[in-house]
């Protein structure tokens, strides 16, 4: 990750951060509009599995994947 010449950082709880940024939930910046779950998810890696972005994993709960048959995924530059 390109830090932009940040060269001191703290200790985070998902690693080390530029010193004077701070963590937020995805949730305090985004409002879910709709969307709609896969029928199954886990929260294993799985062959072929993807990471769904689920209303609950921006309330802060763990990673659920699903098999990326069927889903809808987006390329690197997509807004979501």
């Amino acid at each position: 990750i390109d830090f932009d010449g940040h060269i001191d950082f703290d200790d985070s709880e998902i690693g080390q951060i530029p010193k004077g940024w701070e963590l937020f939930p995805l949730s305090s910046y985004i409002e879910f509009v709709k969307g709609k779950k896969p029928k199954t998810t886990t929260k294993l890696i799985t062959e072929h599995s993807l990471p769904v972005i689920l209303i609950d994993y921006l309330n802060g709960k763990n990673c659920q994947f699903a098999k990326g048959e069927n889903l809808v995924t987006c390329n690197n530059y997509d807004i979501l």
